[in-house]
């Protein structure tokens, strides 16, 4: 059966079915139920008011297109003028019910200006592709009751680990289908509370999953960035498919009655077989970890995995401070949203859960993490942040030098801003060892390695962190840049291309497709990329490899228009001395490029780690001024190259 004619097979056209008129449906996790109003999981029932289950049923009919708030108005109202507060009431009512988010929708998203769009699929009940992904758990009766709502209903009793620990399951659904697994991806838990603050809590079990099941060897956990981008609903083998792991763990956290459940299963992905299936339910009277600890030791029973990787995944968390453990999580969210409001605010909760527990490693890797984004994201030089994250890192190095997020950033630092990359390669290597799953270092590493001029290398590290986070779109484009930098243009634009095709707005591969047209030669399609870029995405860095192709294609007043544009900038606000070099060699200007490239040192410019593979620095690369800055910078022929052998034989005893 279509997925989409589970209500569309009952109407046609304009024509809308009112919901005494509609069968139930299922809607992620929920049956709905329009004759009686009500949306149903297990034991869970929410009475919604007539109006809304309307709204709620128009949307339906209609999954996964745009319906005007006039529809509505027509539809639900029968074209009585009500003001748009109603309907926007309405709208916040079903969210809630259903633990929606307006900010990261799963279910009902907003469209600006236009009306709502239903993004989660109704299905029919008896659709056995369902039934078989959402077969209600019996659970036996529950006396609990929560505290209030200001203490944290993530506090999980301590009795649930020592009940763990004593061999006696929560309410165990199965674990004869345990089956060795070698890969698996955490999709994010569903918040199903109704209350969209403690999304922040659900967030973090999630992100503690996919954390401490990253500690395991010899297991593929898929990183954050892919997981978020699937529907937590996702049908197991389509997740299977576009992950590349052979498990996923699904799972919900709900609060019904002042009752507190929190349900999690291990799913096959070549058959939906679940494997392990687990439900907590019960008094909230400990910490947050404690709950973190005992679903990895259920995922890790569901995968057959041996006693030893469970001890190594577990470990690490256990004497965390549970006030600082909730504002660790909250920093984690701001620090993902990847805005400058986010990332600043980030080091404030980091900072703030330092002061609660100041002795705890992770901590303080995490607030170096969130410092040396600051530079990216923020307002705040490289000058100001490097040192606080520096600072942090080392702390975190102190405290426990197995914690791999503060070596990878003390190696970001060590060769962009300390052009020590004989340095920056031990640490990459030792956090790599520590945390062979984290994709993000796999990315920096590879960074690393290809303005080396080490390609191979640079190549197999781009792999890796695409096998560990498949769906990131930053990665993937990245991966083109070994190829291009080295001549294969060709192989290159593949990337590219395949990049576009997934996101055609990302500014980044468009950019690069530029980049690459120039390099080739194509410099007529180079520079019409880069203009429609400069209008799509507005002035960036690549402004200044525009004014480069200007200046190569013999367009000398588009160059020198270029140029004199970063010039005046330059006054008001920092610009890249390195990209002013660019425009000057576009334009054969040699000593005006190298006057640059040496204010670049000086400046301590970002973009020199470019210098010694950059093509468009042909014009000077022999010149023995520029060897100099390259030896200066550390990426002269004489520079320190560590080799794979020796790194690892030096990693291996740390």
């Amino acid at each position: 059966m279509d997925k989409d004619s589970i209500i569309r097979r009952q109407t046609t056209g304009d024509t809308w079915l009112t919901a005494a008129e509609m069968s139930s449906f299922r809607l992620s996790e929920w049956v709905v139920d329009p004759g009686l109003n009500q949306l149903r999981q297990a034991d869970a029932v929410i009475q919604l008011e007539p109006r809304t289950m309307e709204v709620l049923c128009v949307l339906a009919q209609r999954p996964q297109k745009t319906v005007s708030r006039d529809t509505l108005m027509e539809t639900v109202w029968s074209g009585r003028v009500v003001v748009d507060e109603v309907i926007s009431r309405a709208v916040v009512q079903l969210r809630q019910a259903l633990g929606d988010d307006p900010k990261a929708p799963r279910i009902l998203q907003t469209v600006r200006g236009r009306g709502y769009r239903l993004i989660a699929t109704p299905l029919p009940i008896e659709s056995p592709s369902v039934s078989a992904l959402t077969e209600t758990i019996p659970l036996p009766p529950i006396d609990a009751v929560l505290p209030p709502k200001r203490r944290h209903w993530m506090a999980v009793a301590a009795t649930l680990v020592l009940t763990l620990l004593a061999g006696v399951s929560w309410f165990q659904v199965s674990n004869s289908g345990a089956a060795r697994v070698n890969s698996i991806a955490v999709l994010p838990l569903a918040n199903l509370t109704g209350d969209p603050t403690q999304q922040i809590v659900v967030d973090g079990l999630s992100e503690a999953l996919i954390t401490s099941l990253a500690r395991a060897p010899d297991l593929k956990v898929i990183a954050r960035g892919s997981v978020y981008a699937l529907r937590p609903d996702i049908d197991p083998i389509e997740a299977g498919r576009r992950l590349g792991v052979e498990a996923i763990v699904q799972g919900s956290v709900r609060q019904a009655d002042e009752r507190l459940r929190v349900a999690v299963r291990v799913v096959h992905t070549r058959d939906a077989r679940v494997l392990w299936s687990d439900e907590y339910a019960g008094p909230v009277s400990a910490d947050d970890m404690q709950i973190e600890q005992a679903l990895v030791a259920g995922v890790l029973t569901g995968i057959d995995a041996d006693e030893a990787v469970r001890r190594m995944a577990a470990a690490g968390d256990a004497a965390l401070d549970p006030f600082a453990h909730r504002l660790y999580l909250e920093g984690q969210h701001l620090l993902n949203r990847r805005t400058p409001e986010s990332v600043t605010l980030a080091v404030e909760r980091f900072q703030q859960a330092i002061n609660a527990d100041p002795d705890d490693a992770r901590l303080h890797a995490a607030l170096a993490q969130a410092h040396l984004l600051r530079s990216y994201w923020s307002n705040s030089s490289a000058g100001e942040v490097v040192p606080l994250a520096r600072a942090a890192a080392n702390r975190a190095i102190e405290l426990d030098s197995t914690v791999a997020g503060a070596h990878a950033v003390l190696g970001s630092i060590a060769y962009q801003y300390d052009w020590n990359w004989s340095d920056a390669e031990h640490l990459f290597r030792r956090a790599l060892r520590l945390e062979p799953n984290d994709a993000a270092a796999h990315l920096q590493f590879a960074n690393m390695l290809q303005w080396a001029g080490r390609f191979g290398e640079a190549r197999e590290e781009y792999r890796r962190a695409r096998e560990l986070d498949p769906l990131s779109m930053i990665i993937y484009a990245s991966s083109a840049a070994p190829d291009m930098l080295s001549g294969r243009y060709q192989e290159a634009e593949n990337i590219l291309r395949g990049v576009l095709e997934l996101d055609p707005t990302f500014a980044f591969a468009n950019n690069n497709l530029a980049l690459l047209k120039t390099l080739s030669g194509d410099l007529e399609n180079g520079i019409s990329l880069y203009e429609d870029a400069q209008k799509r995405f507005g002035r960036d860095s690549s402004y200044a490899s525009l004014g480069y192709a200007y200046g190569m294609a013999g367009r000398t007043k588009e160059a020198r228009d270029v140029l004199s544009s970063l010039k005046y900038e330059a006054a008001q606000r920092p610009v890249s001395a390195y990209m002013l070099a660019l425009v000057h060699l576009g334009l054969n200007e040699r000593e005006a490029a190298l006057a640059q490239l040496n204010a670049a040192v000086s400046a301590h410019d970002d973009y020199l780690i470019w210098a010694r593979v950059d093509p468009r620095l042909h014009r000077v690369r022999q010149e023995p001024e520029f060897q100099k800055i390259l030896r200066t910078v550390g990426l002269g022929e004489e520079a320190p190259r560590l080799a794979k052998s020796d790194a690892a034989q030096k990693v291996s005893g740390l």
